[in-house]
């Protein structure tokens, strides 16, 4: 009776896991090519715009989204064990977290209140 609990205990947990191993993978599955298709689609809509209006891009901001374009095109998530494409996947986060220091950098900024002529708020009590 026992021997025979245990062994349907065995068989309903590998069916189990297998069933939380395969959901699991479909959902990290679907986060990292949601992720991988958001970097292609920024990447080309920067190149767009800087192709559009070239003088408001310098030339290495050009070629770092010429060579995202490319290495992004590379990263293929087929292989889950495929630690080059993670890796891959890594550098191309650290280079879209440099374009996007470089996008903020070069925001329009408030001019000083001094600079502008007005005088600032009095916050005093």
């Amino acid at each position: 009776l026992i021997a025979s609990g245990f062994g349907k205990g065995v068989a309903h947990a590998e069916k189990s896991g297998y069933n939380d191993g395969h959901e699991l993978g479909q959902r990290k599955g679907h986060e990292l090519g949601r992720e991988l298709g958001i970097y292609r689609g920024r990447v080309d809509a920067l190149i767009a715009v800087y192709d559009a209006h070239p003088q408001s891009c310098s030339d290495r901001m050009q070629k770092t989204l010429a060579a995202l374009r490319i290495a992004l095109a590379g990263i293929e998530l087929r292989d889950p064990l495929d630690q080059e494409s993670f890796d891959a996947l890594d550098r191309a986060r650290s280079k879209l977290r440099m374009v996007d220091a470089w996008l903020a950098g070069g925001r329009a900024r408030p001019a000083p209140a001094a600079a502008s002529g007005s005088r600032p708020p009095d916050l005093s009590f």
